[in-house]
C-alpha cells in the first residue's frame, strides 16, 4: 500500500535520489519559480504524492526514529529545491510532523518553518501562481490545513496562516463555515499573541466579513507579516 511504501528506509532513499537526479540539470543559484513551467516535474508529483499520502498510520510510520536518515534525506533534498510548490508542501509536512506527539527534530523543523516563511516573504503576491492553492481547497486537504492553522505551536499555526492568506486563498463563505479556520482566527485576536500573526488574521477575518457582504475577494497582506 501506499502507507507501507512510504514507511519503507529503501522507498525514502530512492525518492531523495530520484529529486537529486532530477534537479541536477537546476543551476545553482537560480531564482525561486513560483509558476509551473512546461511539464509537471518528478519534483511536483512526489510533494504531491506526499502531501495527499502522509496522514493518519502514515504520518505515524514517517515519524519513526527508524528511518530518521531517510526521512531527512529526502525533505532536506526537497527543502533545497527552488520550486515554491514543492517547498511550501515542505512546509506543510513539516507542520504535520510538528504535530505527532515524539517529534524528535520539532526545533530543526520549527527553524525550518521560519526559514522559510522569511524566504518567500517576498514572493507572497505570486505565491498563488504556483498552483498549490486548489490542491488545498480539496475538502480533504483542506481539513488537514485547518488543523495545522488550529494546532499549540506557533510555528505551525503561523505556518500554516500564510498559506491559507497567501496560497489556499479559500473564499469567505468556506473560510467563515469552517469551524477549525474560524475559531482559530478568532483565537489569535487574543492579546498575548504575537502582533505580526494577530494583524495577519484580524485582515484575513475583516476581509471575510467585508467580503460576505460586497462579494469582494478577500484582500492579500503582506506575508512578512507572518514571520
Amino acid at each position: 500500500s501506499l502507507h507501507a511504501y512510504l514507511g519503507s528506509p529503501q522507498a525514502l532513499h530512492d525518492l531523495a535520489s530520484l529529486v537529486q537526479d532530477s534537479s541536477q540539470v537546476q543551476s545553482e543559484g537560480a531564482e525561486i519559480e513560483t509558476a509551473a513551467k512546461g511539464p509537471v516535474s518528478a519534483e511536483r508529483i512526489l510533494a504531491e504524492l506526499l502531501l495527499r499520502g502522509l496522514h493518519g498510520e502514515a504520518i505515524v510510520r514517517f515519524v519513526g526514529p527508524d528511518i530518521t536518515s531517510e526521512r531527512k534525506q529526502l525533505l532536506n533534498v526537497l527543502f533545497a529545491l527552488n520550486d515554491v510548490f514543492v517547498r511550501l508542501v515542505v512546509g506543510l509536512l513539516l507542520g504535520r510532523l510538528l504535530c505527532e506527539p515524539g517529534y524528535l527534530e520539532a526545533r530543526k523543523a520549527e527553524a525550518g518553518l521560519a526559514s522559510l516563511c522569511r524566504e518567500l516573504a517576498p514572493e507572497a503576491p505570486r505565491l498563488a501562481e504556483a498552483g498549490l492553492g486548489p490542491i488545498l481547497l480539496e475538502e480533504d486537504l483542506w481539513l488537514a490545513l485547518s488543523n495545522l492553522l488550529a494546532s499549540q505551536d506557533t510555528s505551525v499555526s503561523g505556518f500554516a496562516l500564510f498559506v491559507v492568506v497567501h496560497v489556499a486563498r479559500p473564499s469567505p463563505p468556506l473560510l467563515l463555515r469552517t469551524p477549525h479556520v474560524h475559531d482559530a482566527l478568532l483565537s489569535m485576536l487574543e492579546p498575548a499573541v504575537d502582533p505580526f500573526v494577530r494583524s495577519l488574521a484580524a485582515k484575513a477575518l475583516l476581509g471575510a466579513y467585508r467580503a460576505e457582504e460586497d462579494k469582494s475577494p478577500i484582500d492579500p497582506v503582506q506575508a512578512v507579516a507572518v514571520c
